[in-house]
């Protein structure tokens, strides 16, 4: 029997930024018996009036069972974009036979905007 590959997911607020700017965005999280939990960043285009995702998702997308990890990423906030959103993305079920799939995020936090120097750009 097939399990559905089906996300369940939260979304913030709208959160202030600045386009072209960097920031940086950190979260911890656990998962149990998950295919793909992550965190996206949604980015709204004030003058098409809709949400897209950014690059990268933090994590990429964890899939099995661990402890609590701290996961880190950039982000640069494309031009016209003055606002964006923390989606939480926890996966679906790995393996029916060790129950439901689990994800936990905690002290979930957006930095920014940030200097070059912090992420590494060369002066």
């Amino acid at each position: 029997d097939k399990c559905e590959e089906e996300w369940s997911f939260i979304r913030s607020a709208p959160i202030p930024v600045e386009p072209g700017k960097v920031y940086f965005v950190a979260t911890k999280m656990k998962i149990y018996n998950v295919v793909r939990s992550h965190i996206k960043i949604e980015a709204y285009i004030e003058n098409e009036g809709k949400w897209i995702s950014l690059e990268p998702y933090v994590p990429y997308g964890k899939t099995g069972s661990s402890d609590w990890c701290t996961y880190y990423g950039i982000v640069v906030i494309p031009d016209g974009v003055t606002s964006i959103r923390v989606t939480l993305n926890a996966g679906w079920v790995l393996d029916p036979s060790q129950g439901p799939a689990i994800t936990w995020f905690d002290d979930i936090q957006v930095y920014g905007p940030i200097e070059s120097w912090f992420y590494g750009e060369q002066r």
